[in-house]
């Protein structure tokens, strides 16, 4: 099954967003495509979400690759 932003990568983005300091912003289509590589750095190597929250699964972290493997789709 294909992933989309708007139904599997900004929900995960969603329970961090209020808490985060970000320069871009997790809920916007554009900024997370134009940072998909760092952030995907970031998470795959649990430095992101911060030490407070639990990390993101391995299946999270394969479907932002995936996300990112079939060209960002909305």
């Amino acid at each position: 099954m294909s992933v989309s932003f708007k139904r599997n990568i900004s929900p995960m983005f969603e329970v961090y967003q209020a808490n985060m300091n970000w320069r871009f912003d997790l809920g916007k289509y554009e900024d997370v495509k134009l940072n998909a590589v760092k952030i995907y750095q970031m998470i795959e190597t649990k430095q992101m979400p911060p030490p407070n929250y639990n990390p993101f699964s391995d299946d999270q972290i394969a479907m932002f690759k995936q996300w990112m493997d079939e060209d960002y789709p909305e």
